[in-house]
């Protein structure tokens, strides 16, 4: 029995089938990049959650947070309403909401998805320009 010769396609009969076309290459240019860059999604979930009434924090860990930061400050166990806490709680989530999404912005400048430390440091800059 004499040895075959090993191909990567598949023959039939004696003589070897023609060469398969090579595989085109995917669409790299810049401007399906810059497409695929556009994180249209996040933006939209940031701004629903914007306008939803449901809290993104837990409101037992946010209390914990914030009697905890009472003592630090003071020394002393303050008692604070509920209705206190629900308001610091609306204003630190609108706070970290809007932050991220300026990290969001400047992270879309970049040309990036991620957001960096250095869009931090870069929001910290110009918010310091702009006082």
């Amino acid at each position: 029995m004499s040895r075959l010769r090993q191909c990567a396609f598949k023959t039939t009969g004696s003589r070897p089938s023609e060469p398969r076309a090579p595989i085109p290459a995917l669409n790299t240019s810049k401007s399906s990049r810059r497409k695929s860059l556009k994180p249209k999604k996040s933006l939209r979930n940031i701004r629903d959650f914007e306008h939803s009434y449901l809290h993104q924090i837990p409101k037992a860990a946010f209390q914990r947070v914030i009697r905890s930061l009472l003592r630090e400050v003071s020394g002393a166990d303050y008692r604070i309403t509920a209705t206190a806490l629900e308001a610091l709680q609306e204003v630190a989530e609108e706070y970290v909401t809007n932050h991220f999404e300026q990290l969001n912005i400047l992270a879309n400048h970049a040309k990036r998805v991620t957001v960096m430390a250095s869009d931090a440091v870069s929001l910290q800059l110009l918010d310091s320009f702009k006082r």
